[in-house]
Order: C-alpha cells, then structure tokens, then sequence
C-alpha cells in the first residue's frame, strides 16, 4: 500500500510533556464513531512521546481537568475524478486473403474461391476518458489552550482496491510512525502487503 504524510509543527510552540492532554474527535466529523476508534493509537502514541497526563472525554478523572493541548482526530473520503485522452483501438482491414478449393463434379472439376479480409488491431481514433477513485485521509490536529493550531498533519491514500477500515488502519499507522513534532514532514511512502492481501 502506499500513500503521503504532510505534517506541519508550529517551531516556536514548546510542548509540555506534564500538561492535561485531551484527545477528541473534530466536532465538525462525518464520520465520529470511526475516528473514535483510533483513540488507542493516538494515546499510546503520546504515552510514547513523553505526555504524562493524557485523557479522552470518557476517561477524565474525576473533577475533571484543565487541557493544555487538544489532540483532534478525524477521517473522510473524497471521489475525484481523473479525466485523460487516450487511443481506441479497433480491428482494421488491412489486405485480403483468396482460399480455393476444388471439387471433381460430371462436368470436371468446380472450383470455389473464398475472399476475407485480413483484419489488424489498430488506433481508430482518441476519445476522452474518466477514471474515477475515492482519496481517504486521517486527520490529526493539536491546539493549545487558547485554541490555535500547533501541528497539522494529514495523510492520504488515493485507490478503491482496499477496504476502507483497513486504509483508515494504515494511515494512522503510518502517520504514529513518521510524525515530528518539531521539524516538517512531507513523505510518500509504500508498505509491502503480507502475500495474499488484495490492496495496492
């Protein structure tokens, strides 16, 4: 499978590992429940970086807290189109080829002669084309507490050859792994499939 991370850090925002973390999904997300199932990886990824104190809505501890940083997850598909012009291909008639045979009658022999036409796979002409493919991306976006943006990153996969639960999967995979918080990231990356799986 393949696809492309951008993620962007804010370089003058200091990250505080001991700050309350709250990790939710965008309030404007056509589809919640699904981003709702990546809170597991985006907790453990910031376990693994360091934050100390990270919570959903569902796990806040009593009397709740105060967020320092919002975690803001989501996910969604777009169809685009890809519009080209290409050949068409046909059979010509290109020659023709005589067959005959002969026959002994009372009168001598007959003789009876087949014409066909030789006929060749050729350009005819060039006509436009549209190939249509669904682009999904994974979300992911900090603000501070005064709810401006800190990271943005989204990573995309372009194709309609996989399930979209496991290109979801993916994509927050690969996001955990190559994310920065401090520097720039612009990647295009490919993953080898186990054998057998279908996606591309």
């Amino acid at each position: 499978m393949s696809g492309s991370l951008n993620s962007v850090p804010d370089p003058g925002y200091a990250f505080d590992k001991n700050a309350p973390v709250l990790v939710l999904v965008a309030s404007d997300s056509d589809e919640p429940m699904l981003a709702k199932h990546f809170f597991g990886n985006t907790l453990t990824f910031l376990r693994q970086k360091g934050f100390q104190r990270v919570y959903t809505e569902d796990n806040l501890p009593k009397g709740g807290v105060v967020p320092k940083l919002f975690v803001v997850l989501d996910v969604d598909k777009n169809t685009r189109v890809h519009e080209y012009t290409s050949a068409d291909y046909g059979d010509v008639a290109t020659g023709e080829t005589t067959e005959c045979t002969t026959e002994n009658t009372k009168k001598g022999e007959k003789a009876t002669c087949t014409t066909k036409a030789i006929m060749t796979r050729e350009i005819i002409g060039y006509s436009k084309k549209r190939d249509y493919y669904t682009e999904r991306r994974f979300l992911l976006s900090m603000f501070n507490s005064d709810k401006k943006p800190v990271l943005q990153a989204q990573a995309s996969y372009f194709g309609n050859q996989c399930p979209q639960d496991k290109i979801y999967r993916f994509l927050v995979t690969q996001t955990f792994q190559r994310i920065d918080l401090r520097s720039v990231v612009e990647q295009e990356f490919r993953v080898e499939m186990p054998e057998g799986t279908t996606c591309g």
